[in-house]
């Protein structure tokens, strides 16, 4: 009776491992998928983030949520200016017409030239 019960023992363990391994895949895509503090999000998809530009609108944005947790965003984008420098003057009005080609601002760029835009 004790050689027959071996082999069942036997025929166990390849199954055993594979769900071990499988146990042990799943733990390590699911610590990757939530590593909270690692600095920036960054999307699990390699590539560029689309990104649209629509007019600014006033208006109210209710949305409300009641749960405990921590909400942890998909991708960030990091918004620059095209132009390095400081701004040194505005020469318009809020709510001013302007044409195109007017001066509207002048900065001071990396060496301190004055730059007109």
């Amino acid at each position: 009776m004790n050689q027959s019960a071996a082999p069942h023992v036997s025929r166990r363990w390849p199954w055993i491992l594979f769900v071990v391994l499988l146990a042990c895949l799943g733990a390590w895509w699911w610590a990757g998928e939530s590593d909270e503090g690692a600095g920036p999000a960054v999307s699990r998809y390699a590539g560029p983030v689309p990104v649209r530009v629509v007019e600014a609108e006033q208006g109210t944005f209710a949305v409300e949520s009641s749960a405990i947790g921590t909400v942890t965003s998909l991708a960030t984008v990091q918004v620059r200016a095209k132009v390095d420098g400081e701004l040194k003057e505005i020469l318009f009005e809020e709510g001013q017409m302007v044409k195109a080609g007017e001066v509207q601002s002048l900065c001071c760029g990396p060496l301190n030239r004055p730059s007109r835009f």
